[in-house]
């Protein structure tokens, strides 16, 4: 996780499976930052992917990514907790030419 602060809590897990076209991985991440006060933030991204390859210079990626943040110290009405609340899941596509 890009940000992090003398009292962030962050972990990551990676997991994939790969054979000689494609490749499949899973990763989960989690973090809380400013732990035990009112300004908490705790993020969770999963990450479903696969990555074809065309040819050796040329391949595809396809992301999924299930997000979820919360505030937890404070209520679920909130100000924080309705902007977070508001994160969506995302996709992603990408195409990387080698020449």
């Amino acid at each position: 996780m890009p940000i992090t602060t003398p009292n962030s809590k962050d972990a990551a897990i990676d997991l994939g499976n790969f054979n000689d076209k494609n490749v499949c991985y899973t990763r989960f991440s989690a973090g809380a930052f400013c732990g035990g006060s009112a300004a908490e933030r705790q993020f969770t991204t999963t990450t479903l992917g696969g990555q074809y390859f065309l040819n050796k210079k040329t391949s595809v990626r396809l992301n999924y990514e299930i997000r979820d943040a919360e505030a937890p110290n404070l209520a679920s009405s909130a100000r924080a907790n309705v902007i977070l609340g508001g994160l969506d899941n995302r996709v992603s596509a990408q195409v990387m030419m080698i020449f």
